[in-house]
């Protein structure tokens, strides 16, 4: 039996059968499937963690049915001993049921924070154990407002955040700054640390779109060639870069620039200074990686055409304005960076 980097629970293809209780849960149906339990407790994908008698192992039985009084009941049923129920409460915590808790954003958008699923993140060891409740109502309070910003300022990009997210995992907090990430493993999650503010949430939301964008773009068309074994130098990357890594973030680092492009018109005068150095900063960033993917040979003709509609597109917005203490902040950023990078690595320098 294998197990999931950083986790406990095994990848036991029985599992699987936890899936078919949590559609049912969903469908308001009945249904009945055999299951190994491993350890105490018992996931239902997107419903929650049933959290189980010591004494309850191997393969059980396990069927749900509809509650009268709303959700639905659990019955574990093992071999040897007396069955267990357990009240399944969409959105709330029960005796022996810890429920997955949504965000609703809008009476259009809700979110679920999962931080119960031990399939919720390849790397486990990083992902946020449970939430306690301040915790999670801060979260809620940070995301909804920063929602509330890119439906009122970003149409498109809200548009395309209802269409691919669905979950964010919360990641544990760095010693500074916020943590972000999008694994292909998991389509349609964001993982982050704790938000410190709206629009740093609405900045990672459209940077990590475009991460889960071309991953889902990846399992159709291939874009790099592989293998390739040349490293690249990235302008938000403290180490060298594979070309699949500089391919993400470049695209990643578009989204980024467009968000900023937008955000610097509407942000109040005291604000404008940082979206104006982040959108020149960014693109300038962004159209130097499209031009060390062009350069080297790890793209496949469709991965040049789309590298070369990105660069277009670049192109375009080097063309517009900038205050000069923005432009001037920016460019002094990206030669810092630069300097640094090559002083850690200089075998590419």
């Amino acid at each position: 039996m294998w197990r999931q980097l950083g986790s406990s629970t095994p990848m036991d293809p029985g599992l699987l059968g936890t899936l078919a209780l949590a559609a049912a849960v969903n469908a308001g149906l009945a249904c009945q499937v055999d299951l190994p339990i491993h350890g105490t407790s018992l996931m239902l994908p997107s419903l929650g963690l049933a959290v189980l008698p010591a004494n309850i192992r191997g393969t059980v039985t396990a069927s749900v049915r509809p509650d009268s009084g709303g959700g639905a009941i659990l019955t574990i049923a093992p071999k040897e001993t007396e069955p267990v129920t357990i009240h399944l409460k969409a959105g709330q915590d029960a005796p022996g049921w810890q429920a997955l808790r949504d965000m609703s954003l809008s009476t259009e958008f809700t979110l679920t924070i999962d931080d119960l699923d031990p399939f919720r993140w390849p790397k486990t060891e990083s992902a946020r154990s449970r939430l306690p409740a301040e915790v999670h109502d801060r979260w809620t309070a940070t995301v909804t407002a920063a929602w509330d910003l890119i439906v009122a300022a970003h149409p498109g990009l809200a548009a395309e955040i209802m269409a691919a997210v669905r979950v964010v995992v919360p990641l544990k907090t760095p010693a500074q700054g916020l943590k972000s990430a999008t694994a292909r493993e998991v389509f349609g999650t964001i993982a982050m640390s704790e938000p410190p503010d709206p629009l740093t949430v609405a900045a990672t939301f459209a940077h990590e779109l475009q991460h889960a964008k071309l991953t889902a773009l990846l399992d159709l068309v291939q874009l790099t060639v592989a293998p390739h074994h040349d490293l690249y130098y990235a302008p938000w990357r403290d180490d060298p870069r594979p070309v699949y890594g500089l391919l993400q973030g470049t695209y990643a680092f578009l989204g980024l620039t467009s968000f900023w492009r937008r955000q610097r018109l509407i942000e109040p005068i005291s604000e404008q200074a940082r979206a104006h150095t982040e959108f020149a900063r960014w693109r300038e960033a962004a159209y130097a990686a499209t031009a060390s993917l062009l350069d080297g040979k790890g793209l496949t003709p469709a991965g040049r055409d789309f590298v070369s509609v990105i660069r277009s597109t670049l192109e375009e917005w080097l063309t517009e304005p900038v205050p000069a203490a923005a432009l001037n902040q920016a460019r002094a950023a990206a030669i810092r960076h630069r300097r640094e990078w090559r002083a850690r690595n200089p075998a590419y320098a």
